[in-house]
């Protein structure tokens, strides 16, 4: 099995001491299934001042949509939930460590930040990314050493929009965008007359979202290709609550849910839109002294009332916190009446209490241990399904190995058939064979036997043209025997002289003893009608054959 990097641990800071367990799981059940959850410190103490909890989802889709819990109130607390860097939950110590920087976001594990001199020797910091190198994209700018490291990271998670429509809708862009990568935070920038589009800044939630978008660089969006570029500056964004002023928010809204007063407008502030400025260019009000001074009395009535409104709710805070005061005074008296009673009772009353504290106790440890058991059966649960599914993967490649050499054997056993009608087919072939060259000898065995006189009147019975022809042959083989003999006896009469005329020469007195003339004919008799036997016998063959 292959290792998986996908991010499905979240973990969560700044948990209120006063939060359960059980609630804190049941709070995050809501975002998809858990399959592992821990919180720290185990053991909680009067000292400890927040929790902190990790939780490993089944998917990477649900790691995602909870994260956008961090500054959502719980208790008295607004928490902060925030992706790990890997899919293990850490140990107490660690847990507790990494806590201290109250979830600040890093940058992924192969992306690194170096500080190095330029050409003109200042010290910038250069991010090296291994996916831009390998896509072939352009490395991120340079930025000043000197910048916080949230700052640098949330510049490296930001692209530069260009090219945009001036009547673009936001949210367009966002839908654009979170096609690739979940968008956290979008700036759309003013723009004036001069300027001939329109820009924007985009933060995506994920870093590695930022290789992908850099490849849609050039895309048409709305009739018109947009570029996509690194951000050299980070989005400014509001600023996030402390604890003390979600904790006033909370007791203004009691306050006034209590006294039935409504809850206060916020009062909105609006970007001056390019198309009034348009307007006002155009045609430039003549404004008079009158309605200047008017404005500016506004002005000073509002900051007075503001001035009021501020001093009312200091008031109102104080009276709250001596309220407080006074709540827990009370608290404190109603306490220790309830420890005189306490003495003042019987010892039996105390056994009885002793007793069923006691009690209690064993029914928590007895829920503890249930909860336990229960999560040791879930997760042996866990590991006998993961154990089938291995088991089921195994059975399935061994049937597909089957299947493999069964089609293996299939394919033998065609060649071997292949090879067997091959065979056949040979065999056949020579079998024909030996058939024609009997067929041919018995035909020559035939012709042998046969009579020669059979021969000449099977002659005699064919076409005149064939007896031409015969004839023909016949006299000339005639004529060339004849020359031949003639041939002949020129030789030997010419040997004859010439060994006479040698004999006298060296006057050797030798009887000649020549062959005599009769016996040298017969001879050559012979061979000449063995050849005209054979070309007959050619000849009758050409026509048997014809």
């Amino acid at each position: 099995m292959g290792t998986d990097d996908r991010l499905r641990v979240l973990q969560i800071y700044n948990i209120s001491t006063a939060a359960t367990n059980d609630l804190i799981k049941q709070l995050f059940q809501h975002f998809g299934r858990i399959d592992e959850f821990q919180v720290y410190p185990v053991l909680v103490t009067a000292q400890t001042t927040q929790k902190v909890a990790y939780v490993r989802y089944e998917k990477e889709k649900s790691v995602l949509v909870a994260q956008h819990m961090t500054n959502t109130v719980f208790f008295d607390r607004a928490i902060i939930c925030i992706p790990t860097t890997t899919n293990t939950i850490p140990d107490e110590e660690t847990a507790l460590l990494n806590s201290a920087g109250l979830g600040k976001r890093v940058l992924p594990i192969h992306v690194t930040n170096i500080v190095e001199e330029n050409e003109h020797g200042q010290k910038m910091l250069y991010t090296t990314d291994p996916t831009l190198t390998n896509l072939g994209l352009l490395p991120y700018p340079p930025l000043g050493a000197e910048l916080d490291p949230e700052i640098v990271e949330q510049t490296r998670r930001t692209l530069y929009v260009g090219n945009l429509k001036k009547d673009v809708d936001p949210d367009d862009v966002v839908k654009f965008f979170n096609t690739i990568g979940e968008v956290m935070y979008l700036r759309m920038a003013n723009i004036n007359e001069h300027h001939n589009c329109a820009y924007a800044y985009v933060e995506f939630t994920n870093q590695t979202s930022v290789p992908q978008a850099l490849q849609n660089d050039g895309v048409e969006f709305q009739g018109q290709p947009i570029r996509i570029q690194h951000s050299r500056v980070a989005i400014v964004k509001p600023q996030q609550k402390t604890d003390d002023q979600a904790l006033e928010e909370i007791e203004e809204a009691i306050r006034r849910r209590d006294k039935g007063e409504p809850s206060p407008r916020r009062r909105t502030t609006r970007s001056p839109s390019p198309i009034r400025s348009r307007r006002r260019s155009r045609t430039p009000p003549r404004r008079s002294r009158s309605r200047g001074r008017d404005r500016d009395r506004d002005r000073d009535s509002r900051k007075r009332d503001d001035r009021r409104d501020r001093d009312k709710d200091r008031r109102d805070r104080k009276d709250d916190k001596s309220r407080k005061d006074d709540r827990d005074s009370r608290k404190d008296r109603d306490k220790e009446k309830e420890k005189e009673r306490r003495r003042s009772r019987s010892p039996r009353k105390e056994n009885n209490d002793k007793k069923e504290r006691e009690k209690e106790k064993e029914r928590s440890d007895e829920k503890a241990r249930q909860r336990s058991k229960d999560r040791e059966r879930e997760k042996k649960e866990k590991e006998r399904e993961r154990e089938k599914e291995v088991l089921k993967e195994k059975e399935a490649e061994i049937e597909k190995e089957k299947l493999r050499e069964k089609e293996k054997l299939r394919e033998i056993e065609k060649e071997k058939l292949r090879e067997k009608e091959k065979d056949k087919e040979k065999s056949k072939d020579k079998d024909r064979h030996r058939d024609k060259d009997k067929k041919k000898d018995k035909d020559k065995e035939h012709r042998r036997s046969k009579s020669p006189r059979k021969d000449k009147e099977r002659r005699r019975s064919r076409s005149p043209e064939r007896k031409k022809r015969r004839e023909e042959k016949e006299s000339k083989s005639r004529r060339r025997s004849s020359r031949d003999e003639d041939a002949i006896d020129d030789k030997d009469h010419h040997s004859s002289s010439k060994s006479r005329r040698r004999k006298s020469r060296e006057n050797v007195f030798v009887t000649d003893e020549p062959m005599p003339l009769a016996e040298k004919e017969l001879s050559i008799r012979e061979r000449l009608l063995a050849k005209q036997m054979k070309k007959s016998r050619d000849s009758d063959e050409m026509e048997i054959s014809d």
